[in-house]
């Protein structure tokens, strides 16, 4: 009677505590979470709903990577709930079995074909042009009328790109036609560079110019050629030797010199306001040969109608001597030649050292020098 007692303590107890843990569990498999996050990788928010719940995320780094950050603040949600909200909007879907998520893209059945039209400002079809599903490798480029088609998500993002004009992000948003146009990328388009004994604009330059502007040594304090060193590809210094495009001839030509339209030699280096390099054959053609080492033009600061602006530098510095070894005095020098065998003329007035004059040549010759400098 005892050991049956004692059995059915055993069972009580034990149905006790199932009832007790029973609800943790279920809330644990059914997987309501609170998470609080702020630009996390979808990782990040795998590994938080992890710590959570009983469930593991199984899914490909590559299908997760470069997706939408993840920003959110939730209190009690249910796991589809989330999962659905935080998935859909990367492009993702999940199969739960058990205790196990997998995490997959979208299946082809939300992939539809879409068309489109690429143009300029003015209307002409841009060939080539670059179109790519946004955060994929998924892409085509536009044909010579400027079509395209691709087959890319319903709620996807198109991004197209062409040289010399601004990328453009366009929103399918279930659409399957489309007409896209870009804009040229005028910063670059616009700029003026000098060619020969005149300017043109960058867009219309075909040969190989290369431009260095104020401000890239505005706060400097040097030689031209060092201005010029390691900001100019295909250009190299060295010692003072620019060479253009490796050496035109077995002498190595030094490239010509053009200031302000008019051949000569390396100006002030304040006085620069722009450089422009001429490195091929078709910019450096108008100089014949005298351009064969390359070109190199200068245009010189001038007045500019407008504000009045003025700068002014002011260098200042020391120059030492280099180390002079110290040199004997009169008397001293007289001895050692006496103690050498230097003839004793008594005419020579060097029985008596004292009396003759003792200079010190370096010390008069060679000082310490005060430099400054001054450019308006």
């Amino acid at each position: 009677m005892f050991k049956s007692r004692k059995n059915q303590c055993s069972y009580i107890i034990f149905l006790a505590l199932f009832l007790f843990f029973n609800p943790i569990l279920v809330l644990a498999q059914t997987g309501s979470v609170t998470l609080s996050m702020k630009n996390a990788t979808l990782k990040q928010f795998f590994e938080a709903v992890e710590k959570q719940t009983t469930y593991i995320f199984s899914y490909r780094d590559a299908i997760v990577e470069g997706k939408k950050e993840v920003t959110l603040n939730v209190t009690n949600q249910p796991i589809r709930r989330l999962l659905d909200d935080v998935l859909h909007q990367r492009d993702l879907q999940y199969t739960m079995t058990g205790h196990s998520i997998v995490v997959t893209l979208k299946t082809a059945g939300n992939v539809k074909l879409v068309s489109g039209t690429v143009v300029d400002s003015n209307g002409e079809p841009i060939i080539g042009a670059n179109v790519v599903e946004k955060g994929t490798t998924n892409g085509t480029v536009t044909d010579i009328s400027g079509n395209f088609s691709l087959n890319i998500n319903d709620s996807g993002i198109l991004q197209v790109s062409y040289i010399g004009f601004n990328t453009q992000d366009v929103a399918v948003n279930g659409k399957s036609s489309l007409m896209i146009n870009l804009k040229e990328d005028t910063q670059k388009l616009d700029e003026v560079v000098v060619v020969g004994y005149g300017v043109q604009k960058k867009s219309n330059v075909t040969g190989s110019v290369a431009s260095i502007k104020t401000d890239d040594f505005n706060d400097l304090n040097m030689d031209v050629s060092h201005v010029i060193q390691g900001r100019v590809a295909g250009v190299n210094v060295s010692n003072g030797n620019i060479i253009i495009r490796g050496a035109a001839s077995i002498n190595g030509a030094d490239p010509l010199w053009i200031v302000d339209g008019v051949p000569g030699s390396a100006p002030n280096f304040n006085d620069i306001e722009s450089i422009e390099i001429l490195k091929d054959a078709a910019s450096t053609a108008i100089y014949g040969a005298r351009g064969a080492g390359g070109v190199i033009l200068v245009t010189t600061k001038k007045g500019k109608i407008g504000k009045l602006s003025i700068n002014a530098r002011v260098n200042f510095g020391i120059e030492t001597p280099i180390d002079l070894p110290d040199m004997l005095h009169t008397a001293d020098f007289i001895d050692r030649k006496l103690a050498a065998g230097f003839p004793n003329n008594p005419n020579s007035g060097w029985d008596n050292p004292a009396s003759l004059p003792d200079t010190d040549w370096e010390d008069l010759v060679w000082r310490n020098a005060f430099r400054q400098n001054y450019f308006l």
